[in-house]
């Protein structure tokens, strides 16, 4: 009985300690893109303070968004986790990211409610291209207005840096 009890319990510790998700093993998509956001943040500002304020933002834009987006798609968390680390969408949310740092700094920004307001902007859209596993839709909004020689150049100059060769070949594509 005393060895059962100190197994739920370690077990339990580890719950908390890597905030796991009892239903699946993987961190939140919120946690995940949070952490993610603020390591961004500081190589990116260095020793900056707000990077925490930052790091909040992101994980609450995540975490409401994604639960509404998942129920009003029928998402399982894990699929949306999944895609969100998939090429492109990654590279371009770590984009919107590292912008959204960068419009801190260079407006200034202290406080949460300018930050968030800026961030959703560009973060709203992207996750429901996300939810929807729909890249071609999300490239094609970040691209809008260039000419598919110019959206090669991009990729060939290494903006696309961290695309597959297959998503290379499906971007490179495109038709005006």
């Amino acid at each position: 009985m005393q060895r059962r009890t100190t197994v739920l319990i370690l077990v339990a510790v580890v719950f908390i300690l890597f905030e796991v998700s009892p239903s699946n093993g993987t961190l939140d998509i919120w946690s995940m893109w949070g952490d993610r956001a603020f390591t961004l943040c500081k190589n990116q500002i260095k020793r900056d303070s707000r990077c925490e304020m930052f790091q909040e933002v992101v994980e609450e834009a995540f975490h409401d968004m994604s639960l509404k987006l998942s129920e009003a798609m029928s998402k399982d968390l894990d699929d949306l986790t999944k895609t969100s680390l998939k090429q492109p969408f990654r590279s371009e949310g770590e984009r919107i990211i590292k912008d959204a740092a960068k419009h801190m700094v260079s407006n200034k920004i202290r406080t949460e409610g300018p930050l968030r307001e800026y961030f959703m902007k560009q973060f709203t859209q992207w996750l429901m291209n996300v939810a929807a596993g729909n890249a071609q839709n999300m490239m094609q909004n970040r691209f809008q207005g260039m000419s598919v020689e110019q959206i090669q150049a991009a990729i060939k100059s290494g903006a696309m840096k961290n695309m597959d060769k297959e998503e290379e070949k499906e971007f490179s594509g495109w038709d005006d």
